[in-house]
């Protein structure tokens, strides 16, 4: 079984995800000032977090892509925002979480409701999103044909030429 780790640090404390054995457990270490490394970690993992694949901080708060949507830890305690499907890759930028669920395209969440990135023409969202980012207000997905698409000015476009393998992480 292959385990996945993934980590990011937010106000002195650092977040990992691990997923291993069919278990996902997501660890929290809080850091004072003076403290730099340590082998104990406290688990904030909440129900229904199987299958955690990605996470992004936005504004503080700590989003969970899983197999059934995003959860989201804010103040201590954990809630499922949608979308319901596999959320499998995410970035935040400007204030927006933007998230990629592998096979209907890309979508955006700002606090209050989902919506397709590029609207209800999506491009993508006939394109299995394999990788999400963000770079200098321009949000980017990798998609499994083997192109990146770039979202600017209200529209997605292809980004260099196509590669001859698929897209895994951006």
């Amino acid at each position: 079984m292959q385990s996945l780790v993934k980590a990011f640090a937010q106000a002195k404390r650092l977040f990992m995800l691990s997923s291993a054995f069919m278990t996902v457990l997501i660890y929290a270490f809080f850091a004072s000032p003076s403290v730099y490394a340590s082998t104990i970690w406290t688990p904030v993992g909440g129900p229904g977090m199987l299958g955690a694949y990605a996470m992004a901080n936005l504004n503080g708060t700590l989003y969970v892509g899983t197999g059934s949507g995003v959860e989201q830890l804010s103040k201590g305690a954990w809630s499922s925002i949608g979308p319901s499907n596999n959320v499998s890759y995410m970035t935040a930028m400007n204030g927006t979480l933007y998230v990629g669920d592998g096979s209907q395209g890309v979508y955006k969440y700002t606090g209050a409701s989902w919506s397709p990135v590029g609207g209800p023409s999506n491009k993508l969202s006939s394109k299995t999103v394999q990788g999400l980012t963000s770079m200098n207000g321009v949000l980017y997905a990798g998609t499994f044909g083997g192109n990146v698409y770039g979202f600017q000015n209200g529209s997605w476009h292809v980004v260099g030429n196509t590669l001859s393998a698929s897209i895994t992480h951006l």
